[in-house]
């Protein structure tokens, strides 16, 4: 048992494990403020400088065939198209308030969002609730936490 134990310590950590945006939201409480990734494809799309940030931002819903959910994320990202396959990874929140002063529900806080090839690829990490890139098959040093609840 013991010797199980120091195995499983020795094995890198996974890839990280796409989730279903319907078990995301039927189970939103229990994911409320946790690190996921989910994928589908992108059937909203609105990419602009914020007003009140005046940061590049986007806020995307994204359907996999069994629910949709949110992706915002502030930065320079991939430009999306939609109908586009994406994976989104970083913080859920079942519902947040936003400085704009409306409240976004079933909502990833994107740190990473992937297209194309990377969909799926396991090109990230979800050690605890950080997401972390990964470098050539291995976890990298580089971690993205996700801001902090609100």
């Amino acid at each position: 048992m013991r010797a199980l134990a120091l195995l499983l310590l020795a094995l890198p950590a996974s890839a990280e494990t796409i989730t279903a945006a319907g078990d995301l939201i039927k189970d939103r409480e229990t994911w409320d403020g946790h690190s996921a990734c989910a994928a589908g494809r992108v059937v909203e799309l609105d990419e602009r400088f914020g007003r009140v940030t005046g940061k590049h931002l986007f806020r995307a819903k994204i359907d996999d065939g069994t629910g949709v959910v949110q992706v915002f994320a502030f930065g320079h990202f991939p430009k999306l198209a939609p109908g586009e396959r994406i994976e989104a990874c970083g913080r859920f929140n079942k519902a947040k308030l936003h400085k704009n002063g409306v409240t976004y529900e079933n909502e990833i806080e994107a740190v990473v969002v992937l297209r194309g090839a990377g969909v799926g690829a396991g090109l990230v990490d979800i050690i605890g609730d950080r997401v972390v890139p990964r470098a050539r098959g291995k976890a990298s040093a580089q971690s993205a936490v996700p801001p902090a609840p609100k």
